[in-house]
């Protein structure tokens, strides 16, 4: 059941609405809907009425014949049946799950920056660029270089780190080979798809603000910038309000994670949150 189902719920939310969805569903909702003895009826009637292929009843074809073969002529009828039966719930199951990762968040992203194939770095513009890895790009957007620190900068835009790939990027990561320090690196990655001129770049506008808190100076620098976010906006990326606002979860859920935090300034964020005081960002 699992080999025919999977597939074929695969395809179908891949291709939703097409004449093999509706072929699919359809196949579903009769494995759902029809009773597993009447299939087993019209089993019997095809193959062993009608065309004689297969045995009605028994384990064996005689007492003398009592082989693999002869057993295993006997079990391919009620196989099939509860085969046919198990295919429909596994087959929705798989097209509903496979649908809702199409759709999600990450996969609306990347589908947003023009991702077929190959991968997406973002760019974001800074001042001096000489401590950080810098992207080069055409009008196009098409990466023409990576240089990791360089001297002569050619570009004002660094790459902070957020990466979107195809499925080819299993199969780089694994023949990666460790640096001089040791360790798989993600420029490795993104040089692979670079020398393949499938590399693109996604700038980054003045809305979002990007902080290397690589150092202590720009650790503090992004603390208190958090500080003051928070201080005139509300709480920054609190995981359980968005986890509600996205509809991960409940109301009933959202209230009780936040019992343990009631008497703190976050559980007061997330009881205002609950009461509808807090506006969506």
């Amino acid at each position: 059941a699992l080999l025919i189902a999977v597939p074929l719920g695969t395809i179908s939310a891949y291709r939703p609405y097409s004449l093999w969805d509706y072929l699919s569903s359809g196949l579903a909702f009769a494995g759902n809907s029809v009773p597993n003895f009447f299939i087993s009826l019209i089993l019997i009637y095809l193959f062993s009425v009608q065309l004689g292929l297969l045995p009605v009843s028994g384990m064996y074809d005689t007492a003398s014949s009592q082989t693999l073969a002869s057993l295993a002529r006997h079990l391919i009828l009620p196989a099939t049946a509860m085969t046919l039966q198990s295919v429909g719930g596994i087959l929705r199951q798989t097209r509903g799950s496979m649908l809702e990762a199409l759709h999600g968040d990450y996969i609306r992203t990347s589908r947003a920056l023009g991702l077929r194939e190959g991968a997406v770095v973002f760019g974001y513009p800074v001042e001096d660029p000489r401590a950080f890895g810098v992207v080069e790009f055409d009008e196009n957007f098409n990466v023409l270089s990576l240089e990791e620190k360089p001297e002569h900068p050619k570009s004002n835009y660094i790459v902070p780190g957020l990466y979107f790939y195809d499925n080819a990027v299993s199969d780089i990561a694994a023949n990666l080979i460790p640096s001089a320090r040791g360790e798989l690196e993600i420029t490795d990655v993104n040089k692979v798809y670079l020398e393949r001129q499938q590399l693109k770049v996604n700038l980054i506008d003045d809305s979002i603000e990007w902080f290397d808190a690589g150092s202590a100076q720009g650790l503090l620098v992004a603390a208190n910038a958090a500080e003051r976010f928070e201080r005139e906006k509300g709480e920054l990326n609190c995981i359980e309000e968005i986890a509600y606002r996205k509809g991960f979860v409940t109301k009933d859920q959202l209230e009780k994670l936040m019992q343990p935090l009631k008497k703190t300034k976050y559980g007061k964020h997330l009881q205002a949150v609950l009461n509808g005081g807090v506006p969506m960002k």
